[in-house]
């Protein structure tokens, strides 16, 4: 009864141009209405790149704009502090909790004091202690720890490092032959089963990115998974940005100009597909076989078919998207340029969409073309971004709509006929 109700307001509230606009403000603003799928929780001017949820409660972030900060919530998100570390002008890469209470953080510089930064917590994020740094030659990227004492830490030149001890004893893998190639994310899987993403540049045009296995804990790896980009038009940068296991059998992968993977038997063979379109893939993050995210043009993608299609999520405002953690199937942070947002319900629309089938409004997110198919008669188009203002309005003349003058972020598009209005939401990329 209260979205009929709703529904019948918006259609007298239409009619009329004032009225129109202080009824969108009030469906953007209103949680009964319109309320983004994701939300900003934590503004600020710091760049988050890596989230964590260490438990329901516990959210940790860090960031990687020269101002080495972690920022953590201790109440699902509801507030935040932030600490300031010692590795100023420098920035973190990765983090990773193997327990509730002990965690590591990767990092490095460029013009600090601090490079091949790793550091420790004992007390969820608290307080974080110094284990190295200016040792090892090179930035650390990124870190997995089996459990609280036994981790794996990569950099580039070909260094992966081992510790047993909980980072006392850092110390490189001789058996670990890859000495050109740039060592990416791990994931293991088990006490004994892991993967590593490598890139190996071998000229101007050509780059070869590979994961390999191990079984024995890193003492000897294999090659599960080789892609040779060579004069790819636009599509040579297919690096492996993050790997996810969500059981000993299924993975996945994502990294530059879309690539996406997938494996269903223990990671020994990998399914590649490109998603369009064909940007660089930070994160993927999936709750089951079916159920996945990732940022596709910056902007959080949701799947419900194992990665076959991918819809838009709303994110309220609009922000470029580095890492998706989720808890479950409800509840998600993603840390992005303008701080962390979350989500209660697995990005699941809860804006008014009353597109029929008479109606079909494709691609979206959308570059510079809006294809607009009705077998109505519509009369006029009016589009509002995520302030409620009118940034377009004209008639429906062809099925092509122009929004390259319009910015990057998520707008509501409200087409209206004769007899009745119809209202969505797309993604300008």
């Amino acid at each position: 009864m209260y979205i009929l109700l709703v529904l019948e307001i918006l259609y007298i509230a239409l009619q009329n141009e004032p009225m129109k606009l202080l009824f969108i403000f009030v469906l953007v603003s209103s949680p009964l209405c319109l309320r983004a799928q994701w939300d900003l929780q934590n503004a600020h001017s710091d760049q988050e790149t890596r989230i964590h949820i260490v438990n329901q409660d516990t959210v940790i972030a860090t960031t990687s704009d020269g101002g080495a900060r972690i920022h953590r919530s201790f109440d699902r998100g509801a507030t935040w502090q932030y600490t300031q570390t010692i590795f100023e002008y420098s920035w973190f890469n990765d983090i990773h909790f193997p327990s509730s209470n002990v965690g590591y953080v990767t990092g490095g510089t460029a013009f600090g004091n601090y490079s091949s930064i790793l550091t420790k917590t004992t007390d969820a994020g608290v307080t974080w202690d110094l284990l190295t740094s200016n040792v090892f030659g090179t930035n650390l990227n990124h870190v997995h720890f089996i459990n609280d004492t036994v981790g794996f830490i990569s950099g580039d030149a070909g260094l992966l490092l081992k510790t047993s001890d909980g980072g006392m004893t850092i110390l490189p893998q001789p058996a670990f032959p890859y000495n050109n190639y740039q060592c990416g994310d791990i994931e293991f899987t088990s006490d004994q089963t892991g993967f590593i993403a490598l890139i190996e540049a071998s000229g101007s045009a050509e780059q070869v990115y590979r994961i390999l296995k191990t079984t024995d804990q890193g003492a000897t790896w294999n090659e599960v998974y080789e892609d040779t980009a060579y004069n790819v038009t636009g599509l040579n940068h297919r690096s492996i940005s993050d790997i996810q296991f969500i059981n000993e059998n299924t993975g996945f992968a994502v990294g530059g100009s879309g690539l996406f993977l997938q494996t269903h038997d223990g990671g020994n063979s990998w399914d590649a597909d490109l998603l369009s379109p064909y940007t660089t893939l930070n994160t993927a993050h999936f709750v089951n076989e079916t159920t996945g995210y990732t940022d596709i043009a910056g902007v959080i993608h949701k799947t419900s078919d194992g990665g076959n299609t991918w819809n838009a999520q709303q994110m309220l405002p609009t922000s470029i998207v580095f890492d998706i953690e989720m808890i479950d199937e409800n509840i998600g942070y993603a840390a992005c340029d303008w701080g962390i947002y979350k989500t209660e319900n697995g990005g699941d629309v809860v804006g008014i969409d009353d597109l029929n089938n008479s109606i079909e409004l494709w691609p979206n997110p959308a570059r510079n073309e809006l294809n607009i198919h009705s077998d109505e008669i519509i009369e006029t188009i009016t589009i509002y971004d995520a302030s409620a203002r009118i940034v377009k309005t004209c008639s429906f003349q062809q099925e092509a709509l122009d929004i390259s003058d319009l910015e990057r972020g998520t707008y509501t598009i409200v087409l209206s006929s004769s007899e009745e209005n119809h209202i969505t939401t797309f993604v300008k990329m």
